[in-house]
C-alpha cells in the first residue's frame, strides 16, 4: 500500500512474496518516475490528474487545479525487475550544500544507527561548505573521553563514508556529540526531526567552520 495525508491511497499492484518490499503502481493510476537531476538513480514519484480521479483520489478535493503532483517521495529501482520500486527517502532529506552539491544523508545515518555505540546519527548541511555529523552516543560521553569515543566508532564512519558520494563524506574534525541534557529534537514516533535538531546545534556547526576544523580536508581530501 502507499498513500499520503494529501494524495490518499494510491492503488498498487499486489508483489510476489520474494519482492514484497518494492512497490508497483496501478498503471491505472497514471503516475511516473522521474528521475531526480542531481541524484541519478533515484526517481520521485509523481501523480498526474484529470476528471477520472475525482470521485476516489483526495488529491483530487485537496487540490483541485492541480495538475501533476510531486510526492517529494524518493525511490530506486529493481535491479532486474522494470517497474518495481523501492521506497529510498524523501526530497525534503536533501541537503544543498553551498558548492551547490546535493547529499543524500539518510542512508548514511541508517548505516551508522548499526552500530551499538550510537544511538542517533544526523548529516547536515545546507548551505555549508561541507557536511558535518553529528552524534548521539549510546551512553554518555565525557569531554575527555570524546576522541576515544571517536575511534570506536571510526570504522563504522569509513564503511559509511564508502557508499557516499564525495561531498557527502564526513571527516574527523567534521564530527560534533550531541549535548547530553539536549540529545536529539524527536517526533513523536521517536525519529530525529532533522530541522529542529541542526537548529539545536547551529551554534556548534558555525564553530566548525569558524575555526577552521574543515579546510585541511575540503582542500586535500583527507578522511
Amino acid at each position: 500500500m502507499y498513500g499520503s495525508i494529501e494524495s490518499g491511497q494510491i492503488q498498487m499492484l499486489v508483489p510476489q512474496p520474494g519482492d514484497w518490499q518494492y512497490l508497483e503502481p496501478n498503471p491505472a493510476e497514471e503516475c511516473d518516475m522521474q528521475e531526480v537531476e542531481e541524484s541519478p538513480g533515484l526517481y520521485e514519484l509523481v501523480l498526474h490528474q484529470d476528471e477520472k480521479f475525482r470521485g476516489r483520489r483526495t488529491l483530487s478535493h485537496t487540490f483541485p487545479d492541480v495538475k501533476e503532483w510531486r510526492t517529494k517521495d524518493l525511490f530506486t529501482p529493481h535491479p532486474t525487475k522494470a517497474g518495481l520500486w523501492q521506497f529510498h527517502s524523501r526530497t525534503d532529506d536533501l541537503i544543498a550544500l553551498g558548492t551547490s552539491a546535493k547529499v543524500f544523508p539518510v542512508p548514511m545515518e541508517t548505516a551508522l544507527q548499526g552500530d551499538p555505540n550510537i544511538a542517533g546519527a544526523l548529516v547536515v548541511g545546507n548551505a555549508r561548505p561541507a557536511v558535518v555529523l553529528i552524534i548521539e552516543p549510546a551512553q554518555s560521553v565525557s569531554d575527555e573521553n570524546r576522541e576515544e569515543f571517536v575511534d570506536r566508532i571510526w570504522l563504522s564512519v569509513v564503511e559509511a563514508n564508502a557508499a557516499a558520494p564525495t561531498q557527502g563524506k564526513i571527516s574527523r574534525s567534521r564530527i560534533l556529540l550531541t549535548d547530553p541534557a539536549v540529545g536529539f529534537a524527536r517526533s513523536p514516533k521517536g525519529t530525529i526531526a532533522r530541522k529542529k535538531s541542526e537548529a539545536l546545534y547551529t551554534a556548534a556547526i558555525d564553530a566548525v567552520f569558524r575555526d577552521g576544523l574543515v579546510n585541511d580536508n575540503i582542500l586535500t581530501g583527507a578522511f
